[in-house]
């Protein structure tokens, strides 16, 4: 299996205060809000700082290793989760607008062994990259 390149990245805890909030407003069981320190060159996002997500797609996903639309788009933890739009539009799109606010499309995100792990449980279960890579095979055919 190819190694995925990864750094490490300083963070801090941000204030009880603002976590306190960020947890009541979004109704979570728990949110600890962490700080990227500012002499930092790296970030926590990959190559932009939006993951976007399609809602069709990902059922289309769920239904294959037998997942609920919610449970696989946790696995994806995506910024943004689009809705509306057919399935797979997202992989020729070059713009997206949402709610009027118009995103620019940088490029597909090339998926890791992270979607494999539940992130309520921990535990590495690989059936969604399997389907992922299965799926992405049979459309270059």
């Amino acid at each position: 299996m190819p190694m995925i390149p990864c750094h490490f990245v300083q963070t801090s805890e941000c204030a009880t205060s603002a976590s306190t909030w960020v947890t009541t407003f979004l109704g979570l069981p728990e949110c600890r809000l962490r700080r990227v320190a500012q002499d930092s060159s790296k970030s926590l996002s990959n190559e932009a700082p939006y993951l976007v997500v399609n809602e069709a797609s990902i059922k289309i996903l769920a239904d294959v290793v037998g997942l609920t639309i919610k449970e696989t788009i946790d696995r994806f933890r995506p910024n943004l989760v689009v809705r509306g739009i057919p399935p797979f539009l997202e992989d020729t799109a070059k713009y997206m607008f949402i709610d009027g606010v118009r995103f620019e499309v940088i490029k597909k995100c090339t998926r890791c062994e992270m979607i494999c792990v539940n992130p309520a449980t921990g535990v590495k279960e690989p059936q969604l990259i399997v389907a992922l890579r299965n799926f992405r095979q049979r459309e270059r055919v």
